[in-house]
């Protein structure tokens, strides 16, 4: 801050000494090379506070590594050791002594259930196949949140990107290139989606795995049709293929924003963690009444995905030998599967919580 404030009054005066009629040669000279003396000197000093820091840090980070690799070995020891006893004790009969040992070892289990966020993570396989084994746990909070806000822009900003593509595929729908960069896109979108989302339920999020399992069904559909070739079938499935994609980006553009604004009412309160995100599907759904508005949309765009699974597999029917519409069919299915399914049990949830309550 001091020199900071020593900046601004060097050039308020360098300014001042250029801008005005010299009365003299000494004041003109004189006064500036002071304030530029002093300037530098406090400059010199900052810069001797920051190399003192920089040791600090380094050194502070030497010490944090020995200290880590020496947490992680005492954890793995004391985790196998945890769970050969348990093993032990199943063949033992049921004594006082066993029951004290059983709670000490659940005692112990649980202690070593939330020391595993000290633990390096690598995010599981999928990650892994992107970004190698490498650690991805945060370790300062400014990182986790800096991580969760880009990912939340980063949806927010390629929802309307989407819609305007599929409108454009609609314009020009016998362009199989641009058909094609459209899938290519989201073939790209989904996978970034999953890595991001993997590393963020890997430091604490709440994000459901189906969620994460959603996205890898749909890179797989985009990439079959990023490969169909442009061919008499696939001319009989685009308009439906865009038009189910208009429909989905335009319902999770909806429920993307009805979901961040409950989200930020439920962390206001205490009820949701900072790097709980708001999802875009029905298998985190806080309620509401504009979420029973959206709900039977949400209902009806899994219905059209069972219905291009019907669609396709008569389709492949007609062209046996084009293996993508067979794919896609079942990737369909599997889509459909596990969203209604999940949809269903969350409103089940939902309502059996809201009895409860009364």
């Amino acid at each position: 801050m001091v020199v900071e404030t020593k900046r601004e009054n060097y050039n308020s005066v360098k300014s001042g000494a250029e801008g005005s009629v010299a009365t003299s040669s000494v004041t003109s000279q004189t006064t500036p090379l002071l304030d530029w003396e002093e300037y530098l000197r406090d400059v010199e000093s900052a810069h001797s506070r920051l190399l003192q820091t920089s040791d600090q840090l380094r050194h502070s980070f030497s010490q944090l590594d020995t200290l880590q690799g020496e947490f992680e070995s005492k954890y793995r020891a004391q985790k196998k050791d945890v769970e050969s006893l348990k093993s032990y004790l199943k063949d033992i009969n049921d004594t006082v002594q066993y029951t004290t040992a059983k709670e000490k070892v659940e005692s112990w289990s649980c202690d070593l259930k939330q020391l595993s966020s000290l633990m390096p993570v690598s995010g599981g396989l999928f990650v892994e196949l992107f970004l190698g084994t490498t650690d991805l746990r945060f370790r300062r909070r400014q990182q986790r949140i800096a991580f969760k806000t880009q990912y939340e822009l980063y949806k927010k900003r390629l929802g309307p990107f989407f819609v305007w593509m599929t409108f454009l595929c609609f314009l020009f729908e016998r362009n199989r290139w641009l058909h094609m960069l459209l899938q290519l896109f989201l073939a790209y979108y989904y996978a970034s989606l999953a890595i991001r989302e993997n590393i963020l339920r890997a430091n604490g999020s709440n994000i459901k795995s189906w969620w994460i399992w959603h996205h890898y069904l749909s890179m797989g559909i985009a990439t079959c049709f990023l490969t169909w070739p442009d061919s008499t079938s696939y001319a009989m499935f685009r308009n439906r293929l865009h038009i189910f994609g208009m429909y989905t980006a335009l319902l999770q553009i909806l429920q993307a924003r009805y979901q961040m604004a409950r989200l930020y009412t439920l962390r206001s309160l205490g009820k949701a963690g900072e790097l709980d995100v708001a999802n875009t599907d029905s298998t985190q759904i806080h309620w509401g009444s504009s979420m029973k508005l959206l709900m039977p949309f949400v209902i009806v765009g899994q219905f059209i995905q069972l219905y291009n699974c019907i669609f396709l597999y008569g389709l492949w029917r007609m062209f046996p030998l084009e293996t993508q519409i067979l794919v896609a069919s079942i990737l369909f299915l599997s889509t459909f599967a596990g969203n209604f399914s999940t949809t269903m049990y969350t409103l089940y949830e939902k309502t059996r919580g809201k009895k409860h309550s009364f």
